[in-house]
C-alpha cells in the first residue's frame, strides 16, 4: 500500500462534504493508489450524524491541522524508567538500546525527569562518596538486586539505607571511631570477630562477600540486634564498586526545566525550539501528560509531510 493520504471536505463540513470524503477515500484505497483515510476539518451537524449512524459508518476523525505535527513523525517509542530503577539496570538497558537518554516517570506515569549517560558518568567522576546511598535514599531492595545477594536476615525496619558505606578493614577502637549507627559494612573473609565488634556500633546492614555466611549463633545475635545480613557472590573489591550502582535513577536524573513536546505540536514549532537548545533527544507526551516516546533532530528533519486531498 502507498503513503497515507487524508481526504477531507471543506472546513465547516455538511453531509455532502463528509460523505464525499468517505466515498473518495474508499475509492483510492480500493484501487490501491493510496492508503486513504477520510477526515473532517470541523464538527459535523445533526443531519450528518444521523446519516452516518443510519448506514453504520464511523464518523471521520477530526484533523485539527493540515500542518505536520509530532504525531505524524516516526519518533522513538523508547523504554521509560521508573524513578526507583537502579543505575545498574538503567545503564544496561541504555547500552542494549543504544540510548543516550531516557524519560523517568513518577508513580502516575507522568514525566518526572530525564536520565542521560552523562548524568551517571559525572556522578562517578565528580560527586559520590561513602554517603551516596544515604543521600539518594536508596531502597534496600536496590542493594540486594544490584549485588545479586541472598538474604540471611532482613530486618523489617530496614527500608532505605540511612548510613555510610564501610569496608571492614580494621577492628577494635579504630573501627568504633569510624563506624556509626545505621552504617553499612562490607565484610570480606572470615571476620566473625569483626562483625561482633561492629554490632556495638548499631550498624544496620552487613554485606558478606564471596558468597560467605556466618555462624548460626552470630546470625541470631544480628537478628536480636536488628542488623540485616546479606551475602553477595562478588568479591570485596567488586562489591564496593557495584553497590554504588544501587542508587535510584531519581537521584541523578535531570529535574526541572525539561524541554518536552506534545504529540499535537507542529513540526515548525519543534524546529524553532530545537534551534535554541542542544539536547540529543526530547521527551514526547500525549494530551494526558503521559510519556509516549522521544524525538531527535534527525527524525524532525526527515519527517514526511502530510498529504491532503480536498
Amino acid at each position: 500500500m502507498k503513503d497515507i493520504v487524508f481526504v477531507s471536505g471543506h472546513k465547516n463540513p455538511d453531509s455532502d462534504s463528509i460523505c464525499s470524503a468517505i466515498a473518495y477515500a474508499d475509492y483510492l484505497f480500493r484501487i490501491g493508489r493510496y492508503n486513504a483515510v477520510p477526515v473532517r476539518l470541523g464538527d459535523i451537524n445533526k443531519e450528518t450524524e444521523y446519516i452516518l449512524k443510519r448506514f453504520h459508518t464511523e464518523i471521520p476523525v477530526l484533523l485539527k491541522t493540515v500542518k505536520q505535527t509530532v504525531e505524524d513523525l516516526e519518533y522513538d517509542k523508547v523504554t521509560v524508567f521508573s524513578k526507583e530503577l537502579t543505575l545498574k539496570t538503567a545503564w544496561s538497558l541504555m547500552k542494549q538500546q543504544n540510548l543516550k537518554s531516557a524519560p523517568v516517570l513518577d508513580d502516575h506515569s507522568q514525566l518526572l525527569g530525564l536520565l542521560s549517560t552523562s548524568n551517571i558518568i559525572e556522578g562517578y567522576m565528580d560527586q559520590w562518596d561513602s554517603q551516596i546511598l544515604k543521600e539518594a535514599n536508596t531502597p534496600i531492595e536496590n542493594v540486594i538486586d544490584t549485588l545479586d545477594a541472598s538474604i540471611l536476615y532482613l530486618d523489617k525496619q530496614l527500608k532505605t539505607i540511612k548510613g555510610e558505606i564501610h569496608i571492614a578493614a580494621m577492628t577494635g577502637e579504630e573501627a568504633s571511631k569510624r563506624v556509626h549507627e545505621n552504617d553499612v559494612v562490607i565484610v570480606g573473609g572470615d571476620r566473625d570477630e569483626a562483625i561482633e565488634q561492629l554490632m556495638n556500633a548499631h550498624i544496620s546492614l552487613v554485606i558478606l562477600t564471596g558468597s560467605l555466611t556466618i555462624s548460626k549463633e552470630l546470625l541470631n545475635h544480628c537478628i536480636e540486634a536488628h542488623i540485616s545480613v546479606i551475602s553477595t557472590p562478588f568479591n570485596t573489591f567488586m562489591a564496593s564498586q557495584q553497590i554504588i550502582q544501587a542508587v535510584p535513577v531519581e537521584y541523578v536524573m535531570q529535574k526541572g526545566g525539561l524541554t518536552t513536546f506534545s504529540t499535537d505540536d507542529t513540526v515548525d514549532y519543534v524546529k524553532e525550539v530545537m534551534s535554541e537548545t542542544r539536547y540529543r533527544s526530547y521527551p514526547v507526551i500525549d494530551f494526558m501528560g503521559r510519556v509516549v516516546g522521544s524525538i531527535s533532530r534527525y527524525q524532525v528533519l526527515n519527517g514526511m509531510k502530510k498529504k491532503l486531498f480536498r
